[in-house]
């Protein structure tokens, strides 16, 4: 609580922008080595000798423990991605994906899930092997 103490007095302003696409988004997380999980135009982007963005994707790094005693636990010392160049290089691309993948590619509805502690009407499964929701709480 000590680190929001003083948040009441400070002038907070933020630059509104638009969202990573869903591709985006795991271009700027995901290391190379898990390229599998993309369309093939953005894997290239990960791995190719000539891709603008390849510096992003080491495949040698140094890692720092910070008092953590485990591999996965470390902090992986890897340059920070620069979202313009990471924007041109996939919108250099984009135009490769299948229509299945560009469909893939977006934002959705989006949906509020509520809780309520009264048991419901049984919710029927849509898969033929698969059981019907006995209680349900929707």
């Amino acid at each position: 609580m000590s680190d929001v103490k003083d948040f009441k007095n400070m002038n907070l302003r933020f630059d509104l922008g638009t969202p990573f696409k869903p591709f985006e988004q795991l271009m700027a997380v995901l290391p190379a080595a898990s390229k599998d999980l993309l369309p093939l135009p953005y894997q290239k982007l990960m791995i190719n000798d000539t891709s603008p963005v390849i510096d992003f994707y080491p495949l040698q790094f140094d890692t720092d423990l910070n008092g953590k005693q485990q591999d996965w636990e470390a902090v992986v010392l890897i340059p920070f991605i620069d979202e313009n160049r990471l924007l041109t290089a996939i919108r250099s691309v984009e135009h490769l994906l299948t229509d299945e993948e560009k469909a893939r590619n977006g934002h959705g509805p989006h949906l509020c899930y509520e809780y309520t502690p009264e048991a419901g009407e049984p919710y029927p499964s849509p898969l033929p092997d698969f059981p019907d929701i006995a209680i349900s709480h929707s």
